[in-house]
């Protein structure tokens, strides 16, 4: 999956894989081929591949070290839509937590 990086943190990077959903790289998935560090900076693109997909929590994780096997479009499509338990799609959270609301 192609994914932009849009904040970089001690622990990792945040990267945009679909308009409106984010996930983590953490420092220790983001290993090339050779297992040597990726330099991750914000505006760079790089492959990843979803390894964790938490709805109820609102977090995906990446790893570029495991991009060989890329998730699909659809999974993310699946994963946007609305939890059954809280009604709310992920698009609608990150725009919460960008904007700081409660609601």
């Amino acid at each position: 999956m192609h994914g932009k990086v849009l904040r970089v943190a001690t622990f990792g990077a945040f990267v945009e894989i679909a308009e409106g959903v984010e996930g983590l790289c953490h420092n220790s998935e983001a290993l090339d081929a050779n297992g040597q560090p990726v330099h991750l900076e914000p505006g760079v693109q790089h492959e990843f591949k979803i390894i964790k997909m938490s709805q109820e929590e609102k977090k995906v994780g990446l790893s570029i070290r495991a991009a060989g096997d890329e998730a699909s479009r659809k999974e993310v499509e699946t994963y946007k839509q609305p939890a059954s338990s809280t009604g709310s799609t992920i698009g609608e959270f990150v725009t919460w937590k960008r904007t700081g609301e409660n609601g």
